[in-house]
């Protein structure tokens, strides 16, 4: 019986594997071609091979098809220098070589790649009190823009919010990114404490191309980041390609203080103790919220948490979910007339006999209802919808639909 391979390799040059070592750890597309040899199943037929970064252009990568290599090895040509090699962009090659890889991995290693590839002239350092003060503000920035640009609190009146952060560096300091002429090229917020080391949202003048050199910080340093840098992921951290939940408080020193600054993470502030916190602790009167551009402080009910996805939003962005609850962002529900409640979008579908939202799943369904408004619907051309609806509620009295 002939043998039949159950594995193909993946060849790669020296050059590009020590640009993947440098990404690995973010990249679920690098470690897989490092890894070179794989299941048949879990790459494509005739995949591509001899892959390498380009020569002509550094951010792209270069590659062989089956047909080309044969071709080379029959005239004797060097497979790695040829000028025949193809050249395309690193998220384009990837569905040339793996199977199943999410586009979102696909994006993922092309950011890595071409910011591990376009060297950018830069250091980092650490500072405490005087520092956070200086490069908080926008005369100290390379410029005006991306996150780092659009921060609020790069004013001059804002100077006088961020005592909580310069009065208490032995918890909080401030890592910053600078050019060659000292200015302001991105800065994030570091938390220290024996128990943990995190580092708040990072904030630049060109994310896709600054942020990957805080996130590799973090790991080189032993910090957890923020898993999306927005204000309302405040509970989800990432480190080394690893991802927890978790809730944290910090006990400021010092926090009484007139104004106070925005803050994207630890934003919930019991005002009686001093202790801010990523999660809201039990309601209380004397908890603030720190969400306020304006140096002031918001009650306790101004963010509520999401119970499906764990972010917060403004109250008045959410909505209750009956059959499940829970409280959870709108943007995840659809409206149902019929039944007058929110679906959430995982749960509904839309019946075109009713014209409708409904659930999913039969057994929430209200089919006395649903019935009610599909002969309704077949017996008239022209009703209305109002009028529908009372008809409907009348049924509901006696059979409600959860």
């Amino acid at each position: 019986m002939a043998y039949t391979r159950k594995t193909s390799d993946i060849i790669t040059s020296n050059d590009l594997d020590y640009v993947l070592e440098q990404i690995k750890d973010n990249s679920e597309v690098a470690r897989l071609l490092l890894k070179n040899r794989h299941p048949i199943e879990n790459v494509v037929d005739n995949h591509i091979n001899y892959i390498s970064i380009s020569n002509s252009d550094k951010t792209r990568i270069s590659y062989l098809t089956p047909e080309r290599i044969e071709s080379l090895l029959s005239i004797g040509e060097d497979l790695w220098t040829s000028s025949k090699r193809f050249h395309i962009k690193p998220g384009a090659f990837v569905s040339k070589l793996f199977k199943d890889i999410s586009p979102r991995e696909v994006e993922k290693f092309a950011t890595l790649f071409r910011n591990v590839q376009t060297k950018v002239e830069f250091k980092f350092k650490v500072v405490g009190s005087d520092g956070i003060m200086n490069y908080y503000h926008y005369d100290s920035y390379h410029s005006e823009s991306g996150s780092l640009g659009n921060s609020c609190m790069k004013y001059e009146s804002c100077q006088d919010y961020l005592s909580l952060y310069t009065e208490n560096t032995d918890l909080v300091k401030m890592l910053v990114m600078v050019d060659q002429n000292h200015k302001l090229i991105g800065r994030a917020l570091l938390w220290t404490t024996d128990e943990f080391k995190i580092m708040d949202r990072i904030y630049t003048i060109d994310d896709e191309e600054y942020q990957f050199h805080f996130k590799k910080w973090a790991d080189d340093n032993g910090y957890w980041y923020k898993k999306e840098q927005r204000w309302n992921n405040s509970l989800f951290f990432e480190s080394k390609g690893k991802t927890i939940y978790k809730e944290i408080s910090f006990d400021l020193k010092y926090y009484k203080f007139v104004q106070y600054p925005y803050m994207d993470t630890f934003k919930f502030f019991d005002t009686t103790n001093g202790t801010i916190s990523n999660y809201k602790p039990e309601m209380s009167s004397k908890i603030k919220t720190l969400s306020s551009a304006d140096g002031s402080m918001y009650d306790y009910d101004h963010l509520v948490m999401c119970e499906k996805s764990k972010l917060f939003y403004n109250y008045t962005e959410t909505t209750y979910i009956d059959y499940l609850s829970m409280r959870v962002w709108c943007g995840l529900t659809v409206y149902s007339d019929i039944y007058d409640t929110s679906i959430l979008k995982d749960d509904a579908t839309f019946d075109d006999s009713v014209n409708d939202w409904i659930f999913k799943d039969d057994d929430l369904n209200n089919n006395v209802v649903l019935n009610k408004v599909r002969e309704t619907r077949k017996n008239t051309s022209q009703i209305r919808w109002s009028d529908l609806l009372t008809q409907i509620r009348s049924v509901e009295e006696e059979i409600t639909p959860f």
